[in-house]
């Protein structure tokens, strides 16, 4: 069996200086950027803030972290290439933007802060880049068999799969055997799977 990955598990909650959670793992937040409140489970190059990819990847299990980290430990500062102008013709109901306004582009996310007629200007920077942040963060376990990480997955998702290990093989039965898979490539668990 070839295996090389580590997955975390960790509760963490991001708030600016005035005390407005930005991101958190827990309460509607957590369900609202999550799917879900509780535990996120991750590895490290998921986490978008270094601050909280650098927790990880030196915190021991149990280890909490409570610090105000400034821009280039948390959203970055802002970046002026990332304010772009396009055309509203790209953008479902383009002809109804406003200043303000938030569109998606794939998975990237803009804020509308000009409108002329058929363009807009949009600014994808974080609506905190440039500002200083307070990262609080605990890892409360650190997953390294592969069979503890693929159990884990399992019942962190709440899949409907049976795993069981033969000659070092993963074996995999159920509706949800397909999505486990998927896990497994997103959190990079390198297992031979039958």
């Amino acid at each position: 069996m070839v295996f090389k990955a580590m997955l975390y598990e960790i509760e963490f909650e991001i708030r600016d200086k005035n005390g407005n959670i930005i991101e958190s793992t827990q309460g509607e937040i957590g369900k609202k950027l999550y799917g879900k409140e509780g535990p996120l489970l991750v590895i490290p190059e998921h986490l978008k803030v270094p601050a909280l990819r650098e927790f990880v990847e030196r915190a021991k299990e149990g280890e909490e972290m409570e610090e105000e980290v400034p821009p280039e430990k948390a959203y970055q500062h802002r970046d002026r290439r990332l304010v772009k102008k396009v055309s509203t013709a790209i953008i479902e109901h383009g002809d109804r933007l406003a200043p303000g306004m938030y569109v998606a582009f794939g998975d990237v996310v803009g804020k509308v802060i000009a409108v002329s007629p058929g363009r807009a200007t949009i600014d994808f920077n974080h609506p905190y880049a440039g500002k200083p942040v307070i990262v609080k963060a605990k890892l409360l376990k650190v997953y390294k068999d592969p069979k503890e990480i693929v159990e884990r997955i399992i019942s962190h998702y709440g899949l409907d799969v049976k795993a069981e290990w033969e000659d070092n093989k993963l074996k995999l039965e159920g509706e949800d055997k397909e999505k486990l898979k998927e896990y497994l490539m997103l959190y990079k668990v390198n297992v031979d799977v039958e």
